[in-house]
């Protein structure tokens, strides 16, 4: 037995469950068997706090995804599957996806460094912000600029993030009969501000691997765009300070939101 107390390490299934999309039950049962080390139905059932009549068909699950293995015993008894070989994939998902991430945020600071030296091209086109208070304060603002149309890609955490900062200044869209659209990852952490946004707006929900680590994507009327990257609690495996990219370019617009939308699977209303 380690000295690590069953208490602290029992806990770490909410964020294995955020992280790799496990329901509550099999992100229990893992953990506990990584805890625990070979045990019985019977057992892990105390130990993860998973009733007896769905423990069976949880090792079931958890057999067929391959991260439990079943051992030739009597009684029988369930092993856990290595950490690093059962979520290696997910790591290498988070760290693909977070490096496309970046380098599209490279290629709008290229355009917004062009933008300081082309005599043709309109410095006020494009900005980068910094700092966290800097961003709200500009998402709030581009909020306010929208006279028909309002949408918004981000994760489950940003989801978390916007409402708390924006919930009034989303309100007061509706008021002006903005339409707004939402597409985001849903989970145990943002489903109460879902079911509430959905009162309000129309919301998309998508996979949690097809949203980009820490991102937030807003776009007013087909005229402004925001591109944010925040820590916001979302795995990334890169340090990074909280920016964004606030620009007025069509075509910039027109090639990031062709390819983002159709992850969201919003319909643009022209």
């Amino acid at each position: 037995m380690n000295t690590l107390s069953t208490a602290s390490l029992l806990e770490m299934w909410k964020k294995l469950r955020e992280y790799t999309q496990l329901s509550e039950y099999e992100a229990r049962v893992y953990v506990a068997l990584v805890k625990e080390g070979p045990s019985t139905a019977s057992e892990l059932s105390k130990v993860s706090r998973v009733p007896r009549t769905k423990i069976y068909q949880t090792l079931r699950k958890l057999v067929e995804k391959g991260l439990v293995a079943e051992m030739p015993s009597e009684p029988k008894m369930f092993t856990a599957t290595p950490p690093s070989a059962a979520f290696g994939p997910h790591i290498k998902s988070f760290e693909e996806r977070a490096r496309d991430f970046y380098s599209m945020v490279n290629f709008l600071e290229d355009a917004y460094e062009k933008t300081a030296t082309s005599a043709k091209t309109k410095r006020e086109d494009l900005w980068v912000i910094k700092g966290r208070p800097n961003i709200m304060k500009a998402i709030k603002d581009l909020f306010l600029r929208a006279k028909r149309t309002a949408y918004i890609l981000t994760t489950e955490n940003g989801l978390i993030q916007l409402f708390k900062e924006c919930n009034k200044t989303l309100d007061r869209l509706v008021e002006n009969r903005v339409d707004v659209y939402i597409s985001t990852s849903v989970g145990f952490r943002n489903r109460g501000i879902v079911q509430e946004l959905r009162h309000i707006c129309n919301v998309h929900e998508v996979d949690r691997d097809e949203v980009p680590p820490s991102t937030l994507f807003i776009s007013i009327d087909q005229k402004e765009t925001l591109v944010a990257i925040m820590n916001v609690g979302d795995p990334n495996p890169f340090q990074y300070e909280d920016v964004a990219v606030l620009f007025r370019n069509p075509v910039l617009y027109a090639v990031l939101f062709r390819t983002l939308l159709k992850t969201s699977k919003i319909t643009i209303r022209m």
